[in-house]
């Protein structure tokens, strides 16, 4: 059974008869999963950010060479 979660940007595939413990189980699964995914999205940003910033100093740098 896929059920949309509240803070899940997809539909969590639930199986049937599952109780209560097993839903709260799978969700907290699921939150486990999209913690680590947004952390590593976040620590790539950071990295692009970073090299961005270094490129920008080196053309900076570059036009004032020429002038």
């Amino acid at each position: 059974m896929k059920t949309r979660v509240s803070g899940v940007p997809y539909e969590v595939d639930l199986p049937y008869g599952m109780d209560e413990g097993g839903v709260i189980a799978e969700l907290e699964r699921e939150n486990f999963m999209m913690r680590a995914r947004m952390e590593r999205l976040e620590n790539e940003l950071r990295i692009a950010e970073e090299h961005i910033s270094k490129l920008m100093i080196d053309l900076h740098n570059e036009r004032n060479k020429k002038t």
